[in-house]
C-alpha cells in the first residue's frame, strides 16, 4: 500500500504560522515512528511550493520558523529522501485527471488514481478545511479519455493522522490464518461479495501463508476490474486494460473452465450467492501451490455493482 499525499488539499487554510507548524511536527514525528508511513507516504517535489497559510507556501512559513529541528526534518524528507511519486510515476493511457473539476495530472491525487488502474493499492492522504473539501472518503477521481468521456476512480482518502496510523498498523498485520484472511479481504475489496462458505471449505485446509497472500493478490485484480467499470455498469478503457492484461494472453491469472469440464463438473461449480440464487462460476483464479482455485461469477452483468467471490479451497475439477 502507497499513501499519496493530495497537493489539491493545500489551499492557505491554516490562519497561523504556528498552527500549521504544530500540525508539521505531528507528522514528522509519525514519519520517524512509523517506518511503514515514512517508507510509503509519497509526496510530490513541489510539496514545499504549495499555500499553506494565506498566501504563504509551506517553504515560507518553515524558513520563518526559529525551530532548528523542523528545518532539518522538513529538508531531509522534501528536499532528499522523500520518496517521491515524480521519481516513478506510472505510465498509462489517457493520462489526464480532474479532481473537483480541476486538472491535477501531475499531482499526488492522479498518481494514486494510476496506480489504482494498474491494479496497485493506493490511497490519498489530504489536509482538513481544506477548498475544495477533502474531509471525506473516498475522492472521485475524473479520468479524462481522448473523447472526452470521463471514467471515475474512487480513491480511498484520510485527513487524519490517526486514520493513517490505524491504516498503517491493518498493513503489518499478514493474516496467519483463514479466519483473519477472510475478515482482512471482506473489508478491503468493496467491489466484492465474499461468499459465507468460503471459510467452511478453507478450515478443512491447513493454512498456507503463500496461498494467503497470492489470494488477496488476486482479488485485488477482480476488485480493480469492477470497480474501473462506469456509472452504469460499462467497461472503460481501463477496464479493457485489465481484462487484457489478466484475462488474455499466454499465461493469464484467470480463465474459463473447458467445454468438456463446464459439462463433466457442473455441479461442482454452482454456487448458492448472496440472494440464495445458484450461479455457474467457471471462471477461476489459479494458485499454482496445492493446486487452490479461486472461482467467481463471470462475466458480470452490467446491471450487478458487486462480483460474487463463490469459492476458494483445492481444484474442483479432477
Amino acid at each position: 500500500m502507497n499513501w499519496f499525499i493530495n497537493d489539491l488539499s493545500f489551499s492557505g487554510q491554516y490562519s497561523t504560522n504556528d498552527e500549521f507548524i504544530d500540525f508539521l511536527q505531528k507528522l514528522l514525528k509519525l514519519r520517524n515512528d512509523n517506518a511503514v508511513i515514512k517508507s510509503n507516504l509519497y509526496c510530490s517535489r513541489i510539496l514545499p511550493q504549495l499555500k499553506v497559510v494565506r498566501n504563504n507556501t509551506l517553504r515560507d512559513v518553515v524558513n520563518a520558523s526559529k525551530n532548528k529541528l523542523i528545518k532539518g526534518q522538513l529538508l531531509e524528507w522534501l528536499n532528499k529522501k522523500g520518496p517521491f511519486w515524480d521519481d516513478d510515476r506510472q505510465t498509462i493511457s489517457d493520462d489526464d485527471f480532474e479532481l473537483f473539476d480541476t486538472v491535477i495530472t501531475d499531482q499526488g491525487a492522479a498518481e494514486a488514481a494510476r496506480q489504482t488502474i494498474l491494479g496497485k493499492n493506493a490511497s490519498l492522504f489530504s489536509l482538513e478545511n481544506a477548498s475544495p473539501c477533502c474531509s471525506h472518503t473516498p475522492l472521485k477521481i475524473m479520468q479524462i479519455l481522448d473523447d472526452l468521456s470521463q471514467v471515475p476512480h474512487d480513491i480511498t482518502n484520510h485527513w487524519k493522522l490517526s486514520q493513517l496510523i490505524e491504516h498503517s498498523d491493518t498493513l503489518n498485520i499478514e493474516a496467519v490464518n483463514w479466519p483473519q484472511l477472510i475478515e482482512q479481504v471482506a473489508e478491503q475489496y468493496s467491489h466484492l461479495i465474499i461468499s459465507d462458505t468460503i471459510l467452511k471449505s478453507l478450515l478443512s485446509q491447513p493454512f498456507s501463508p503463500i496461498i494467503s497472500r497470492r489470494v488477496s493478490v488476486l482479488l485485488s485484480i477482480l476488485n480493480q476490474l469492477i470497480g474501473s467499470r462506469n456509472e452504469n455498469g460499462e467497461y472503460t478503457p481501463a477496464t479493457h486494460a485489465i481484462f487484457e492484461k489478466h484475462f488474455a494472453g499466454d499465461r493469464p491469472l484467470f480463465t474459463d473452465e473447458s467445454v468438456s469440464n463446464k459439462r463433466t463438473f457442473k455441479k461442482q461449480l454452482t454456487f448458492s450467492d448472496s440472494h440464495n440464487q445458484n450461479i455457474f462460476c467457471s471462471w477461476h483464479g489459479k494458485i499454482s501451490h496445492r493446486s487452490f482455485r479461486l472461482h467467481f461469477e463471470f462475466p458480470l452483468p452490467a446491471t450487478k455493482k458487486r462480483m460474487e467471490i463463490s469459492y476458494i479451497g483445492c481444484k474442483l475439477t479432477k
